[in-house]
């Protein structure tokens, strides 16, 4: 248990940073939907000026791949960094975290698409793979040639994911606790 049974939800930041004495979170939620600008500038009052966020993109982005249009694509791109404007300016973004599902394949149009989200977005982008496909020299040397950060995730070792590899593609280090428990 992190949090104590009563907390308020809207204390939860300030508990985490205050109490347990962390300097960054990732913001998860933004995954789900796109939230309000204003959410994130409360995010940013409740913490110290040295407080710094990553933020996971959101879903239309990650998991429509051949999906959307180009057009479409863009758009969720746009109404994203809208969101997270107040963080981008303020200087307390860390990165962005592209997530991509167990779907999301190698192949020239999959590099290609990365290559287009590292051309829409001027936030630091850490890639998240699921797919053990992934897992060669071939595509860290594309990150690094994209200065595209790797995201190195601990999970539990289930057949098709990639295995624990904390590589350097970019000036961001990026570690994700998924928890080792295969349930």
């Amino acid at each position: 248990t992190v949090y104590p049974p009563d907390i308020k939800r809207e204390e939860m930041l300030t508990y985490y940073h205050q109490n347990l004495g962390m300097e960054a979170v990732e913001i998860n939620s933004t995954y789900y939907a796109l939230i309000r600008q204003k959410t994130i500038e409360n995010m940013v009052k409740r913490v110290s000026p040295r407080f710094k966020f990553a933020v996971k993109a959101y879903q239309g982005i990650t998991h429509q791949f051949g999906k959307k249009s180009p057009a479409e694509i863009q758009k969720d791109i746009e109404n994203f960094r809208f969101t997270i404007e107040p963080l981008a300016k303020g200087d307390r973004l860390i990165a962005v975290l592209l997530q991509f599902p167990y779907s999301f394949r190698p192949g020239q149009e999959s590099l290609d698409y990365l290559g287009l989200l590292r051309d829409s977005f001027v936030e630091n982008l850490v890639i998240e793979f699921r797919n053990i496909a992934w897992h060669k020299d071939q595509y860290y040397d594309f990150l690094k040639k994209q200065q595209l950060g790797y995201c190195a995730v601990d999970q539990p070792k289930l057949n098709g994911l990639l295995p624990f590899n904390p590589v350097a593609t970019s000036q961001t280090g990026y570690f994700r606790f998924h928890g080792r428990n295969p349930d």
